[in-house]
């Protein structure tokens, strides 16, 4: 007549998409006596989004007690993207800026290459200093940003040609 105690942290718990999941992790208290075996649940797939339950049971040679742990598997993880340099100066009236040309890649943890759809806002060339934000959102709504600090300079100005005076001697002594 042995009283079975299995208590779990919570009823349900939220994971990040791929996170490792150790079922021991969500065991708060359970009783341990001899005889007495703790039956943990099956590693879950956590590169699958959604609602999974699994149950948890301690048993004795007389009886069994089970606990059920819903596992919600959901992408939470922003975009992640990578610029080929975080700052640039362009020369006013010179220099184009391209946003692709600081793009280096965007990869989500579940949607994988998103490079083709990261937008930038354009730059202001009256501005000597600006952030270009880069972003890009995948299918999940998880924004990634990044970040490029561009500065824009003045052109050097146009340098004038030195001026020779040449002295004739008008030929007389």
């Amino acid at each position: 007549n042995q009283n079975l105690t299995l208590i779990l942290t919570a009823d349900e718990v939220t994971l990040d998409y791929g996170a490792a999941f150790n079922p021991i992790d969500y065991v708060e208290d359970y009783t341990k006596e001899d005889g007495v075996e703790l039956m943990l649940p099956d590693a879950i797939d956590t590169h699958q989004i959604g609602m999974t339950e699994v149950l948890y049971k301690i048993k004795n040679r007389i009886k069994t007690e089970t606990a059920v742990l819903a596992v919600n598997v959901q992408d939470q993880s922003p975009p992640d993207i990578t610029l080929s340099t975080h700052e640039v100066t362009l020369t006013r009236g010179q220099d184009t800026f391209s946003g692709k040309s600081y793009l280096s890649s965007a990869e989500d943890n579940t949607d994988g290459d998103l490079t083709d759809n990261v937008t930038w806002n354009d730059p202001d060339e009256s501005l000597n200093d600006q952030d270009i934000t880069y972003s890009v959102t995948d299918s999940s709504g998880n924004t990634g940003t990044a970040v490029l600090t561009l500065h824009y300079k003045d052109p050097d100005p146009v340098p004038e040609p030195e001026k020779i005076i040449v002295y004739q001697n008008s030929g007389e002594p």
